[in-house]
């Protein structure tokens, strides 16, 4: 059938190239009747083939299902470890070898289009596929040929994926888009009355300083003003990671010395060691769900006593994810993600709590919720989030 649809090149037969067994990144193709050995997809001649074919999708060669090809794609959460950008790439890889209404077929193990792998990535708008899929029986295996025909305006396309692989990928690695998600909260607190120069700000729980490391980036420092960070965390070893990128990133960018850094390496169950109101922004990023349900009216009331403006939250909320399938992929990364935290998931994956949950704590511990934000997930990490801004009653 797809030698029948594919386009001609030169009026002869179609140009197909097979892709094999592979582990990502090293994805390698064959030309179909050549004898030449199997060259690495990325370094194949751009508009070379008629019609691309997985012979072996990656889905196949693992065995348990959906669920278990998820996990393996997925592995420790998603966020450090996951395949999404060299997925994202090898696409890429494929639209660049295509010819203009070429064909790229394969097997998924995914039982519907709803699935967040594959469908999420063929669809990126960058790629320009028009997708069509057939179930195969139970007997054979189950699961669906899908054949992604593409349409006009690839080069175009390809220009803009660099641009989505930061969005879907980088930005998730490095935590930047979850600092521009604080940043106009930030910029807010900074005007408003009361705030010093610079502003204060406690990090709590902020691991390895990977997400306030931003505030002394040289272009956001510029235009958003200098930030005086503190850093509160409980594991040692992250503590003294978080000090020498802070330290070495306000070195880099001039930062003055009032806005210094300070990592505070502290036990979870004593009382934080600052003054009433000595910040005048409190972070709490995806902290909250690792901390024990008992534990969390001590920890927001903490929070409550040492901001003077305001607590800023994130957590974690995959039953939002729009699909049936995207939110069982989203509590199984969430579930996963526990576990290199020497956390066991089954003991922690019920404390993340919905929003109403949330709320409802928050205003227990003296915290009135001004604003709740929808973060989106992402492909790396495909778990919708919620940015809590919260006022201190009193």
């Amino acid at each position: 059938e797809l030698k029948a649809q594919g386009p001609r090149s030169a009026g002869g037969d179609p140009d197909v190239l097979i892709l094999g067994e592979k582990e990502m990144p090293r994805v390698q193709g064959v030309a179909w009747g050549s004898d030449a050995g199997a060259r690495a997809l990325r370094e194949l001649p751009t508009e070379g083939f008629d019609i691309v074919i997985e012979a072996s999708a990656m889905d196949r060669q693992m065995l348990g299902g959906l669920v278990a090809y998820q996990n393996r794609f997925y592995p420790y959460g998603g966020h450090s470890q996951s395949l999404a950008g060299d997925l994202l790439l090898n696409l890429a890889s494929v639209v660049r070898v295509l010819r203009p209404g070429g064909k790229f077929a394969f097997l998924a193990k995914a039982a519907s289009e709803d699935e967040v792998l594959p469908f999420a990535f063929l669809r990126l708008p960058n790629f320009g596929w028009d997708i069509r899929t057939t179930c195969i029986e139970e007997a054979a295996g189950g699961g669906l040929v899908c054949v992604c025909e593409l349409r006009g305006g690839k080069a175009q396309a390809l220009v803009a994926t660099p641009a989505v692989f930061v969005r879907e990928c980088t930005d998730e690695m490095n935590r930047r888009r979850y600092f521009e998600a604080l940043r106009p909260h930030l910029r807010a607190l900074s005007g408003s009355a009361g705030a010093r120069e610079p502003l204060r700000v406690l990090d709590y729980g902020g691991g390895n300083g990977s997400l306030f490391s931003w505030a002394y980036d040289p272009d956001i420092m510029a235009a958003d003003g200098p930030r005086q960070v503190t850093l509160l965390e409980s594991n040692p070893e992250l503590a003294e990671q978080a000090r020498e990128r802070l330290q070495a990133q306000a070195s880099a960018s001039a930062a003055p010395v009032s806005a210094a850094p300070s990592v505070c390496a502290h036990t979870d169950s004593r009382p934080w060691p600052f003054e009433d109101g000595a910040f005048d922004v409190v972070v709490l990023a995806f902290v909250l769900h690792h901390v024990p349900e008992v534990e969390r009216p001590a920890l927001l009331r903490e929070a409550r006593r040492v901001a003077s403006g305001a607590v800023l939250v994130m957590e974690d909320q995959p039953q939002a994810a729009e699909t049936e399938c995207a939110r069982n992929l989203a509590w199984l990364v969430t579930e996963e993600h526990f576990r290199p935290f020497g956390q066991d998931p089954a003991d922690f994956v019920e404390g993340v709590l919905e929003d109403a949950a949330w709320r409802a704590l928050f205003t227990e511990c003296g915290l009135d919720t001004e604003a709740a934000e929808p973060l989106g997930g992402t492909l790396r990490h495909p778990v919708p989030h919620l940015l809590y801004k919260l006022a201190p009653r009193g």
